[in-house]
C-alpha cells in the first residue's frame, strides 16, 4: 500500500514570468487535462454506442482566488507567458499560458475584497514546444 503524505495549501505560489503579476493568493484550483470522446455510432449500431478517443490532450486551465488590490489588475490583455505554479511540497507545474478571465471583488460591508482569475494553458512548455505544461516533482 502506498503511503500518502497529506499536505495543506500553505506555501503554494503562482509566478508570471513576463508581466510579473503577483497577488496574495487565497486558493489555486488546478483544472483537469482532458481528451475528446467522439461518438462514432451509426444507424447499424445496435447494442452499445461506439466511441473513439481523440489523440490530442486539452491541457486545461487553473483558477485562483486572491486578495484584491486595485494597483495589481490581472494581465487580461497580455500574450501567453511562462507561468509557474509551485505546490506546497516544492514540485512545480510550468508552462505557457495567459489570463483568460478575471473577476473583481464583491464590495460589501465587513467583507474581504477578493478577485478571481482563470489562466488557460496554451499547450506549450517553457521552452515553447508542445510538451507542456510540465509537472516537475521534487
Amino acid at each position: 500500500m502506498a503511503v500518502i503524505t497529506p499536505d495543506l495549501g500553505y506555501g503554494a505560489t503562482v509566478a508570471f514570468a513576463t508581466t510579473t503579476f503577483s497577488a496574495a493568493l487565497r486558493s489555486v484550483t488546478i483544472g483537469d487535462k482532458t481528451r475528446e470522446v467522439i461518438d462514432v455510432s451509426h444507424l447499424a449500431t445496435v447494442t452499445n454506442k461506439l466511441k473513439l478517443v481523440g489523440d490530442l490532450v486539452d491541457v486545461g486551465s487553473f483558477d485562483a482566488e486572491f486578495i484584491w488590490d486595485s494597483g495589481k489588475i490581472p494581465p487580461i490583455s497580455a500574450v501567453a507567458e511562462v507561468i509557474t505554479v509551485t505546490l506546497p511540497d516544492s514540485s512545480t507545474i510550468i508552462g505557457q499560458g495567459a489570463v483568460t478571465s478575471y473577476g473583481g471583488p464583491n464590495l460589501a460591508i465587513e467583507d474581504l475584497q477578493v478577485g478571481t482569475l482563470t489562466v488557460t494553458w496554451n499547450g506549450l512548455n517553457s521552452a515553447g514546444n508542445g510538451a507542456g505544461p510540465v509537472v516537475a516533482v521534487v
